[in-house]
């Protein structure tokens, strides 16, 4: 009877201590219900633009205290909730999760830990992949007044050395058979910086 009731409360302590369940507290204690929401809101306008392509997509948000929130691998942005949303940690690992994060989660943690960018962004949209694999970007003078944004963008292979190397330089990277990788300090600006790109992606394909 006592081995009966000693494993009924070894069950309960491990409900109470499931990683899902710590991942929840930790997620509630260090982001508030406005910055979950934005986050949110964040992913789901760019997802109804076409920049990710299912799964594939990486969004991530700095937190005060050396934290971020990040979507999971192998779990499509259409499907994101806020209880899907992982907390982790910038210059530490943080397992607090049975559910594993974005799986170039270091690329994120490098850009928080070397620049002061607020989020950062991995995305798929189709003419800019295609540019992205054959190593090139879009040409200036397709469009007026968007050198500025083209001077913000490198052509790479997935490289963390390479990635290291761009930080300071580039805010955006278009990398051989993965996307694009931007970062900022505010989400219009990151968001519309990659619009742009893959707009005169498209206007650049079509000629």
């Amino acid at each position: 009877m006592f081995k009966s009731f000693q494993d009924l409360t070894n069950k309960i302590v491990n409900l109470v201590n499931s990683p899902s369940r710590i991942q929840k507290t930790t997620r509630n204690a260090v982001a508030s219900r406005v910055v979950l929401k934005t986050y949110y809101e964040d992913v789901h306008l760019a997802d109804q633009n076409g920049f990710f392509a299912g799964s594939l997509g990486e969004y991530s948000m700095r937190l005060a205290g050396g934290k971020f929130i990040i979507n999971p691998s192998n779990f499509p942005i259409a499907r994101l909730t806020e209880e899907n949303i992982l907390v982790a940690a910038i210059q530490r690992e943080m397992v607090v999760s049975e559910t594993l994060p974005a799986r170039h989660i270091e690329w994120h943690r490098m850009i928080y830990e070397k620049t002061s960018a607020k989020m950062v962004m991995i995305c798929q949209p189709n003419a800019v992949c295609i540019l992205a694999n054959q190593m090139r970007k879009p040409p200036k003078g397709i469009l007026n007044d968007t050198d500025e944004v083209l001077d913000s963008v490198v052509c790479t292979e997935p490289s963390d050395k390479q990635l290291s190397d761009y930080l300071i330089k580039y805010q955006t990277l278009l990398i051989k058979g993965i996307g694009v990788l931007g970062w900022g300090e505010a989400f219009e600006e990151l968001f519309g910086r990659i619009a742009i790109i893959t707009r005169l992606s498209e206007i650049y394909l079509q000629k």
